[in-house]
C-alpha cells in the first residue's frame, strides 16, 4: 500500500484547500492509498481533513526562536520546521509527496531529506508566482518537483513559457467539484428566499460575483460594471450581488467609496461577505460575471455553472475562457466592462438564450469537471510518479 503525504498551504475555505478536500474524500472512497495531511497553517477545513486522515499543522511557533522546537532544531543543525518534520516522519515511510499549491516551497525544501518523488499541484498564474510566492522561492519548487498538475491549460502555458518547465512534466487537470444536483424546483425556491432576504424583486435580474475582494478577483471591476449598466440603460431592473470576501475593512471601504463617487444606486449593489450557504445565493443569480483579472480556474465558476447559470469572463484572465468558450456564456475583451454590460442586456432581453447557455454550462460541469472524472486522473498521476523506478531516481536529493 502506497503512503502519500499531502501538503496544503492552509485549511481555509478557499479554492485550493477545497479542491484538496474534494480529492482526498474521493481517494478515501475509491483507492487503497494510505495518506496523511500536513498543513502549513490552520483553518476551518482542518476538521474536515481530520475525518479522512491524520493532520499536522506547522504552527508559527515552530519557527519562533526560543521555543522547544527551535532549540531542538539548533541541536540537530536543522531548520526549525525541518526539525519538527524530521521527528514526525522518523518512523514513517513516504512513497510520494503531493504538494497542493506553490506556497509550500519552504516545506518541500525542509522535506528534501525524504528523497521521495514530489508532485506539485499548481493553482497559480504568473502574478501570484512572481509577486506573492517570489521567483527565488519558486525555484525551490522547480528544483524539487518531479511532476506538475496544472489547474488549467493557461497554468500549464505559463509554466512552460515563463519558467521553462518541460511540457512532458506537466499534466492538465482542470479544477473540479462534486456536482451536487439542485433540481429546478430547489433552485427556484432558494432564489425566491434569497431575493426576499435581500429585498430584490422576484422579476429583477441579478448579476452575481463571488470571491475575495482583492485586486486579482476584480471586485472593483464589478463596481465599474454596475456603473456601466446604470450609465448605458439606467431604467433596467438589474441588481449586482457579490458573495465572499470581506464585509468591512479597507478593501470594502474602497469599493463603497467608488459606489458613492460613481453615484450608483446603493440598494442595487451588495457585498455580502462569506456566506455559509453560497449555493443558495448562486441559485438566485441570473448570470455570473467573473470579473477576475487573473484566475487559474475558479471553483465559483463551476459552482454557478452547475446551477445552470451563464458565465461572463474576460479573455487573457486565466483558465475561465477554456470553460466558457462559446457554449456557456461570453468571453469579453480584457477588462471591457462596457462590452460585458452589453452582454448582460442581451441576456436579460432573451430568457431563452439565458436558459440555453445555462443548461450547456451545467452539462459541461457534469461531464468534464466532476470530482469523479478529475480525481481519477490525479490518481493515475500519483501511481505513475510514485512507481519505484521514478522514486529511486530522486533518492539522492
Amino acid at each position: 500500500m502506497k503512503k502519500i503525504l499531502f501538503i496544503g498551504h492552509d485549511g481555509s475555505r478557499t479554492g485550493a484547500p477545497i479542491v484538496l478536500l474534494h480529492l482526498l474524500r474521493w481517494l478515501k472512497q475509491n483507492s487503497d492509498l494510505s495518506f496523511e495531511i500536513l498543513l502549513r497553517r490552520d483553518g476551518e477545513l482542518k476538521a474536515e481533513y481530520e475525518k479522512l486522515a491524520p493532520v499536522w499543522v506547522l504552527h508559527e511557533k515552530m519557527n519562533t526562536p526560543g521555543t522547544v522546537a527551535a532549540r531542538a532544531a539548533r541541536r540537530m543543525g536543522l531548520p526549525m520546521a525541518e526539525s519538527f518534520l524530521a521527528r514526525q516522519l522518523a518512523h514513517r515511510s513516504v512513497d510520494l509527496i503531493y504538494s497542493n499549491t506553490v506556497e509550500n516551497w519552504s516545506v518541500l525544501r525542509d522535506l528534501a531529506f525524504l528523497g521521495c518523488p514530489i508532485v506539485t499541484h499548481v493553482h497559480e498564474l504568473e502574478y501570484w508566482i512572481r509577486y506573492q510566492t517570489g521567483l527565488e522561492n519558486f525555484r525551490h519548487i522547480q528544483n524539487l518537483t518531479d511532476y506538475y498538475v496544472a489547474a488549467s491549460a493557461a497554468v500549464k502555458q505559463n509554466l512552460v513559457e515563463n519558467h521553462r518547465i518541460p511540457d512532458d512534466k506537466i499534466g492538465v487537470v482542470h479544477e473540479f467539484i462534486p456536482t451536487e444536483v439542485y433540481s429546478s424546483e430547489q433552485r427556484a425556491q432558494a432564489s425566491r428566499q434569497i431575493r426576499e432576504k435581500l429585498n430584490i424583486p422576484q422579476d429583477a435580474m441579478i448579476v452575481g460575483g463571488a470571491g475575495t475582494t482583492d485586486w486579482r478577483k476584480g471586485a472593483d471591476l464589478f463596481v465599474r460594471l454596475a456603473a456601466s449598466v446604470q450609465r448605458q440603460q439606467p431604467g433596467r431592473s438589474i441588481y449586482f450581488v457579490w458573495v465572499g470576501g470581506q464585509r468591512e475593512g479597507a478593501e470594502v471601504g474602497a469599493l463603497w467609496l467608488d459606489v458613492t463617487n460613481l453615484k450608483l444606486v446603493e440598494s442595487h449593489i451588495k457585498f455580502l461577505g462569506v456566506q455559509s450557504n453560497p449555493l443558495d445565493y448562486f441559485s438566485a443569480f441570473d448570470v455570473f460575471a467573473l470579473v477576475s483579472r487573473e484566475d487559474p480556474f475558479p471553483l465559483v465558476m463551476l459552482e454557478c455553472a452547475s446551477l445552470a447559470k451563464p458565465i461572463l469572463c474576460f479573455e487573457n484572465s486565466g483558465g475561465a475562457p477554456e470553460f466558457v468558450d462559446r457554449s456557456c456564456g461570453f468571453v469579453i475583451p480584457y477588462l471591457d466592462v462596457d462590452e460585458m454590460a452589453a452582454r448582460i442586456f442581451e441576456l436579460q432581453d432573451s430568457p431563452e438564450l439565458r436558459f440555453e447557455l445555462g443548461q450547456r454550462a451545467a452539462e459541461k460541469v457534469r461531464l468534464k469537471h466532476d470530482v469523479d472524472v478529475s480525481a481519477a486522473k490525479i490518481l493515475d498521476i500519483i501511481e505513475l510518479v510514485s512507481a519505484p523506478s521514478l522514486g529511486h531516481a530522486k533518492s539522492s536529493r
